[in-house]
């Protein structure tokens, strides 16, 4: 009984998507993403998403109940907006974490000690990645400064979303790295 009720569901959202206009509804959307701080590059990436997400079933629309897909897909946008967001703070509070207690880059010695414990950090993140292939070359192309992740996917000929999940699994190691050197950094200092 459950199979059939979801095959129903499924049926029923797939005849309303049928009716959607999509080459009037995209454009709003991205209008929406970019009228609550969204770049246009970022506004696009998360209409894409919302949109993929509600034909893979990942969301819970129901246009009986909801038969107003275009604000189902504005909520979707706006909590992808979001997750992006705290994705980058989380990503920068991480690194400037790991270098709370630096000294100010005052002197050229600073600034050297500085870029030297962030190349290691690189260094041990790259360590921790080895097994990811996606993720090392997403590394290198940030370094290259193609930073945007639908840049990333066009430049890869991947899906957005294979480049989202490897820029997460990038971030947790990126944290774990950060957490263990902050620590090194810690104990070096107890034990002077």
């Amino acid at each position: 009984m459950g199979g059939s009720g979801k095959r129903d569901l499924q049926e029923i959202q797939r005849a309303a998507l049928a009716r959607v206009d999509w080459r009037e509804l995209c454009p709003r959307l991205e209008n929406f993403a970019r009228a609550i701080g969204a770049t246009s590059s970022d506004a696009e990436d998360a209409v894409q998403t919302a949109v993929k997400q509600l034909f893979a079933g990942a969301t819970h629309w129901h246009p009986v109940t909801h038969p107003d897909v275009g604000r189902h897909l504005m909520r979707a946008v706006r909590r992808t907006l979001s997750r992006a967001r705290r994705s980058a703070e989380i990503r920068r509070e991480v690194l400037l974490d790991s270098f709370e207690d630096e000294p100010a880059p005052a002197s050229e010695r600073a600034a050297r000690e500085r870029a030297a414990r962030a190349a290691e950090v690189m260094v041990r993140l790259r360590e921790a990645m080895a097994g990811d292939g996606l993720a090392l070359t997403l590394l290198d192309l940030a370094a290259e400064g193609v930073d945007r992740p639908a840049a990333q996917a066009a430049r890869l000929g991947l899906p957005k979303g294979e480049v989202y999940d490897a820029r997460d699994r990038i971030t947790r190691q990126l944290r774990r790295v950060a957490a263990e050197q902050q620590a090194a950094v810690d104990e070096e200092e107890v034990a002077q």
